[in-house]
């Protein structure tokens, strides 16, 4: 089977009593701020598809349109089941976009770098205007 990444980006994630979990402001596509710079919290889930089952060591990384990290963590996370992914929240991160571009999350686990998202941050039309 083949390892795969996906993510989503919001505004906020929670988590309900029974273990599902409620995304708050979806990004379906395009970021775009009412100004840039700015800052401003956010979220995500990435999960990983294809481990096999036992412990794995990763390196995340999400990285700004300007280059900068925003969150990185080096961790082990245990797969109990094969068939279920690997599932990494990130909810409250201070998100500080300076310029147009790609937020990109990747993460490198089972020997592989994967790109799980790319998130386009578009300026606003009144931004566009200005430059």
């Amino acid at each position: 089977m083949s390892i795969v990444a996906d993510a989503i980006f919001c505004d906020d994630i929670r988590q309900e009593i029974t273990g599902k979990f409620l995304f708050v402001g979806v990004y379906p596509g395009d970021l775009v701020p009412g100004v840039i710079p700015s800052t401003f919290p956010m979220a995500m889930m990435l999960r990983v598809h294809g481990l096999g089952k036992g412990a794995h060591e990763f390196d995340f990384a999400l990285t700004s349109p300007s280059g900068q990290r925003i969150l990185e963590q080096k961790d082990i996370a245990e797969v109990g089941d094969p068939k279920t992914p690997l599932v990494l929240i990130f909810s409250g991160f201070p998100m500080t976009v300076e310029q147009p571009g790609d937020i990109v999350a990747t993460i490198n686990v089972a020997g592989r770098e994967l790109i799980a998202t790319k998130l386009n941050v578009a300026a606003a039309k009144s931004d566009l205007a200005s430059q």
